[in-house]
């Protein structure tokens, strides 16, 4: 069934519209850093995005709810910048971004309800074990206090709900259990009307595997505790089908009038932090850099953008001393990451003196490798796009998806989306392996791996039976789903040497 026709064109002018908007290619492995508007700023950045990246901001939709089978769509990269109106708000810059896209894509879509993967919210066998709300007033959810102090426990998030209906609770549990519901719809087939009193609580995900005994995952906690079934499968949604989009060349150039960010801080202090002083702080907000008990090759790696392994000479006193920054703009110059990010870098070579040159070094890298390949062809009008999908496993709690990719595709995409296996270091195609292929892997988080590691090692220095904890490393599931592995090699690539660095900041 069709909901309606978004046929977009020209921006009218009755429509919000963007100012000085441009958005240019970039690399195919840029990091995506979809910010937005900065707090305080009306400067608009969405970085290294693709057009299904797109697509899903300005309609509001998950990828899963994006229909369009062009092979770029989700391989191509891009960065939005652009100005907002002072009086923005979050319907308005969903708007803009409707109109930039059909101006500069040509895009055409329209939406209509379509099968899609969603949570599914029911009753479970017997009854609901909820009690009806003792009154409306104050409806809603509410966290609460860890409820666990046992040393060794893992700490239980708990919401206390007072006077909801079953439909916004589905609808809250998206931001409630982020780790399970990871970004999904969650739609109420329970037919329970009116309103409603409980409390409910479970284990964090990445922490059911470190504890098993003692963790209830969110489903079973829903089960046990309210009578409620929460399964993963499809339901009819509103979804986002693409008509017609024109994809744009890489040797696109941007707009003239776009502004340049090449301004200094107007008042900056750098200092050391305070000595054992306890977590950190970055940010980038309202015209101002705040910097709380950040080491100096941080700050590097921030302000120049870089990855950990692509930053060469630092002394030992880099990755060890911690600094405190507080910068502000000039006022009235409107900026955002973009100009912060430059005018940090600036006052770092200022203040500590950093002098660096580029050049190609033999850095360590996870090379991807065939060892028996298990790879499947792809259909080649099928869209190019790796994703993360939701699973039901609190263990195997990862899955990667992807389709008509290549082998360098599929590098850059394990880089961004598993980095705490890959820690850092570039992830290159080594497989010698041409053409595009479908592919799908399911493993442990980092977190759960190594969680699930620990108790087993545990519970061997204790003498007790040993039993595999049913968790799988990403290497281990490249190997045996996919018939690759990632090894450890050495290979030259681009680096920024620092040639010389001050430990102790100039005076401010």
């Amino acid at each position: 069934m069709t909901l309606g026709i978004c046929q977009l064109g020209a921006q009218s002018p009755q429509l919000p519209a963007f100012s000085d908007a441009d958005i240019r290619m970039v690399a195919p492995d840029s990091r995506p850093l979809l910010i937005g508007v900065l707090p305080g700023s009306t400067r608009y950045e969405l970085r290294g995005a693709t057009l299904l990246d797109l697509i899903g901001i300005a309609w509001e939709v998950g990828p899963e709810r994006i229909f369009g089978n062009m092979s770029w769509l989700g391989s191509d990269r891009y960065d939005v910048l652009a100005g907002v109106p002072a009086d923005w708000r979050p319907e308005s810059l969903r708007a803009m971004l409707q109109g930039l896209l059909a101006q500069q894509f040509q895009l055409v879509v329209h939406t209509e309800i379509r099968s899609v993967p969603a949570f599914a919210l029911s009753v479970s066998k017997g009854r609901a074990r909820i009690k009806t709300a003792t009154s409306a007033e104050g409806a809603g959810c509410e966290p609460l206090p860890k409820s666990n102090t046992d040393t060794g426990s893992p700490p239980v998030v708990v919401f206390r709900c007072h006077g909801v209906t079953i439909p916004d609770f589905a609808g809250q549990l998206a931001e409630m259990a982020p780790g399970y519901i990871q970004g999904y719809r969650v739609v109420d087939q329970t037919k329970l009307g009116g309103q409603w009193d409980f409390t409910v609580k479970w284990t964090q995900r990445n922490q059911v595997a470190s504890s098993p005994q003692d963790a209830i995952s969110l489903a079973d906690a829903l089960e046990r505790q309210l009578g409620l079934h929460l399964e993963l499968t499809k339901a009819p949604l509103s979804a986002v089908v693409i008509d017609s989009a024109t994809e744009r060349s890489a040797k696109t150039e941007p707009t003239e009038d776009f502004p340049k960010a090449t301004a200094e801080f107007d008042v900056a202090v750098v200092k050391a932090s305070v000595p054992d002083a306890l977590g950190t702080e970055v940010s980038f907000a309202n015209g101002q850099v705040t910097i709380r008990n950040v080491s100096l090759k941080q700050l590097m790696l921030q302000a120049w953008n870089l990855p950990p392994d692509r930053l060469a000479e630092l002394p030992a006193f880099a990755d060890t001393n911690r600094y405190d920054i507080l910068a502000k703009a000039p006022d009235g110059l409107n900026v955002g990451t973009e100009a912060l990010r430059n005018m940090l870098r600036t006052l770092l070579i200022q203040r500590f003196r950093i002098r660096t040159h580029n050049e190609d070094r033999v850095v360590g890298v996870w090379a991807l490798v065939a060892s028996k390949s298990k790879l499947t062809a792809a259909d080649p009008a099928n869209r190019s796009d790796c994703q993360n999908l939701p699973t039901s496993s609190p263990l195997i709690n990862r899955s990667i998806r992807c389709t008509n990719t290549t082998m360098d595709q599929f590098a850059a995409a394990l880089g961004r989306m598993a980095g705490g296996y890959t820690t850092g270091k570039s992830v290159v195609n080594a497989t010698g392996l041409d053409g595009a292929f479908d592919m799908n892997v399911n493993f442990s988080g980092i977190a759960v791996f190594q969680g699930a590691a620990n108790l087993a090692s545990a519970a061997s220095d204790s003498g007790s039976a040993s039993q595999p904890n049913g968790t799988i490393s990403l290497f281990d599931a490249l190997d045996h789903s996919l018939g690759l592995k990632l090894v450890s090699r050495k290979t030259p690539l681009p680096v920024l040497v620092v040639d010389h660095i001050e430990s102790k900041p100039a005076a401010n």
